[in-house]
């Protein structure tokens, strides 16, 4: 039997037919919203981590080039370059580039070779590029080093650095250390394989006498290093030393100063206390300024010490004319034998310092002043208030002659006068 083959049916769109039409309410919106929502939120965080990344790369990218940065500026600041003059060291400067490279980038012979040009100016720089132009140029770091050294290290400079060590001392402020290093500069650059005995030998005799006399120990039997550590003893012992003998000038110089500033300070006090008897209000008694200073006071002011009160009564102060015309004069020459006799307290002088306001001379203070009058010729007081001439003018009321000074005996006359 045949089999017919059978017609394929066309295919009925069974979503049409088999689903039904689905409602949605407001909840299955708020859901779609909430996924649109997350999905965003995602592709914004995915946006943000790239350009973190991209920040992160750009900032590692940065910090490798200041790092690179700041390792040239540092190679460029510790290698010195060298221009090829007189006063220059080349095996010194050839010592610190190779040491510097080799650290820093772990540089080759090679490297070493090539990138030496970068510290080279002056002659130097024309004498290396002359080499490389020549072909010339060695391929080896050693030949290079002695080639440098023939060109740069001439007999000429070498004669001028013995010269320079020769004539090389310690200085006065220079520790041992301290010269030790720069005399080693001038040796090694003289002659690079020199011997420490030899360079001992030459040490020694540069040191200061002073070092040298309070190092112990023989020098001679000593190493190098020993005698270093002697000479860094040796200047500490110095240094105690001589804080020692100023710590002594200075404790000199302040036991001076204190024994004469009780002296120094014995005319300030009796100005003060002298010039401010009547105004100050706490001035010290006449008693306790005898005691101050005895020496600059009369015998006559001292039977005044019986006044405790030396404020109500002082000594210095001058009695005026009761019945003077002149009044304006007489406290004018008062005023001023008051500033003069101050003046003779200050210094010390015993003596008035000038003439007696009432007699117009020298020799006596005012209240010893023996003036005679030339009306009746008797001491004690003056014509203006003479008994007589008061008797002899009935108008003016008769007044007892005051006593200005002199003797008992004359102030018993002028008292029967009356």
């Amino acid at each position: 039997m045949s089999s017919k083959p059978r017609k394929k049916e066309p295919k009925q769109n069974k979503t049409a037919s088999n689903q039904r039409p689905i409602l949605q309410s407001d909840s299955d919106n708020k859901e779609e919203d909430i996924n649109f929502n997350g999905r965003d939120i995602t592709s914004q965080s995915r946006k943000k981590k790239r350009t973190k990344r991209k920040s992160s790369s750009s900032s590692s990218r940065s910090s490798t080039t200041e790092r690179a940065a700041t390792l040239q500026v540092t190679v460029n600041d510790s290698i010195s370059h060298f221009s090829g003059r007189t006063n220059e060291q080349p095996s010194k400067f050839l010592h610190e580039y190779q040491q510097t490279m080799r650290t820093l980038f772990r540089a080759s012979n090679s490297q070493l070779l090539r990138n030496i040009c970068n510290w080279l100016s002056g002659l130097a720089r024309d004498w290396y590029l002359q080499l490389s132009q020549s072909r010339q140029l060695p391929n080896s770091w050693s030949e290079f080093k002695k080639m440098f050294l023939s060109r740069f290290r001439s007999p000429e400079r070498v004669e001028a650095l013995k010269f320079e060590r020769s004539h090389c001392v310690q200085g006065e402020n220079e520790t041992a250390a301290d010269f030790y290093q720069r005399y080693l500069g001038l040796s090694l650059e003289i002659s690079p394989k020199i011997k420490e005995k030899v360079l001992k030998k030459h040490l020694l005799r540069k040191l200061r006498p002073e070092i040298l006399l309070w190092m112990k120990g023989d020098p001679d039997s000593m190493s190098l290093d020993d005698v270093l550590k002697k000479a860094e003893k040796a200047e500490l012992q110095l240094l105690y030393r001589r804080k020692e003998e100023t710590q002594k000038v200075n404790s000199q110089e302040l036991s001076r100063s204190i024994t004469c500033q009780p002296i120094s300070m014995k005319t300030p006090e009796t100005t003060v206390v002298v010039a401010n008897l009547e105004y100050s209000s706490s001035s010290p008694t006449f008693s306790e300024t005898i005691k101050k200073g005895d020496d600059s006071f009369t015998p006559s002011l001292k039977s005044e010490r019986d006044n405790n009160d030396f404020r109500k009564k002082p000594a210095l102060v001058f009695d005026q004319r009761r019945d003077n015309n002149n009044n304006n004069q007489s406290n004018s020459s008062n005023q001023s034998n008051f500033d003069s006799v101050n003046r003779s307290f200050q210094s010390g002088i015993k003596q008035p310092p000038g003439p007696c306001p009432i007699c117009h001379k020298k020799g006596h203070w005012k209240r010893d002043c023996l003036v005679r009058c030339h009306i009746c010729k008797q001491t004690g007081h003056i014509a203006n208030v003479c008994p007589q001439k008061q008797n002899s003018n009935p108008y003016n009321p008769s007044t007892a002659p005051r006593y200005l000074g002199g003797d008992s005996k004359n102030a018993q006359k002028s008292n029967n006068l009356n």
